[in-house]
């Protein structure tokens, strides 16, 4: 008997089909790659597209939007820019990386120390200023925040009519000036009562731009052991339409020209619904000598009060004279609100 080589028989059906499915995982694997590769570089393509954009934020407001958004493009470009690095596509890593450069020059400042060395043993002066949200119903952990946080001088903004009825009722805070109203510009202030070398001189409620905004802001003169200052209490237009933006930069025009009258060092506080890298609030820096009371201390986003770590912007904000010195700033609870409060603690340079 013979023996045959026994040569295994293929058939032409299997070969094809194991050559396909094998081309078949192979191109997963490839398409799984580029789908993650294409996310990562459309999760950061808007931030920045929009990094560069909002540098023309000067020709129209819309554009002035991007702006607002400085510290988040941060964050997401510098993600993506090392997401992309891990994944070997160096030139994309470094194009992104570029992005988040521009913007950490814009961020960096607010980080930057002052040197101001203020000392903490002579008097300072201790301000809130909390946008309570005139839809908040949280009347009563309002008011016990306000005296539990102790301070000097407390200016509210957005106040509805119950708000206003309930504030008055703090028996450690008298109500110096109040204008309740029903939609979002209500405004008052209030100062504690035991505090005997803070006096308040003069006190009014305006419209600073004659009418175009129809607004109120708080104007008051007040000496502080001896020393006079002159304050603002300014709540501006929201930039949710082109008259609105409009009305918000001329709020803010005319409170520059405001703070270039005052012979007095000079406390601007507010909701300026604009962020340092805002043109309005750009301007604002440009024609007078204020300082932002946010450098040393970070970007310190107070709104929404839900956004989290990285989703909240800077736009309540304190600025002052040359010669007023920050020594504290902090951002309090929501207790209901939209905004978190903010709190500086300031002393005056003659006082040294």
């Amino acid at each position: 008997m013979t023996l045959k080589n026994q040569t295994p028989q293929v058939s032409a059906e299997k070969v094809t089909a194991d050559t396909t499915s094998i081309s078949s995982k192979s191109g997963k694997r490839q398409w799984s790659s580029i789908s993650v590769l294409g996310l990562i570089q459309v999760i950061g393509f808007l931030p920045f597209v929009a990094t560069f954009i909002a540098f023309a934020g000067s020709m129209h407001w819309l554009i002035d939007l991007f702006n607002h958004f400085r510290f988040q493009y941060l964050i997401i470009l510098t993600v993506v820019a090392a997401l992309l690095a891990f994944l070997k596509q160096r030139r994309l890593a470094a194009v992104y990386l570029i992005g988040a450069m521009v913007n950490l020059l814009t961020v960096l400042p607010l980080y930057w120390p002052t040197f101001v060395c203020a000392d903490k043993a002579h008097p300072q002066l201790t301000l809130m200023h909390f946008n309570v949200n005139v839809g908040n119903r949280a009347y009563d952990d309002v008011a016990q925040y306000i005296v539990d946080s102790g301070s000097d001088i407390v200016l509210i903004q957005e106040l509805h009519f119950r708000m206003d009825d309930r504030l008055r009722e703090i028996p450690e805070y008298r109500m110096v000036i109040s204008e309740p109203r029903y939609d979002s510009f209500g405004v008052a202030m209030l100062v504690r009562k035991d505090v005997s070398a803070l006096a308040i001189e003069e006190s009014v409620s305006s419209d600073i731009t004659e009418g175009r905004a129809k607004v109120p802001a708080i104007l008051a003169k007040l000496r502080w052991h001896d020393q006079p200052l002159a304050l603002m209490s300014l709540h501006t237009l929201p930039p949710r339409s082109q008259s609105y933006a409009q009305a918000r930069d001329t709020q803010l025009i005319e409170a520059g020209n405001w703070v270039n009258k005052q012979s007095d060092p000079v406390i601007l506080i507010g909701d300026l619904n604009a962020t340092p890298w805002s043109d309005g609030l750009r301007n604002l820096f440009g024609m007078t000598t204020l300082r932002n009371s946010q450098q040393g201390f970070g970007v310190h986003g107070t709104w929404p009060s839900d956004g989290g770590p990285i989703g909240k912007i800077p736009i309540d904000h304190c600025l002052i004279s040359e010669s007023i010195k920050v020594t504290d700033r902090y951002l309090g609870d929501s207790h209901g609100s939209d905004h978190l409060p903010l709190f500086v603690t300031l002393q005056m340079q003659d006082m040294r």
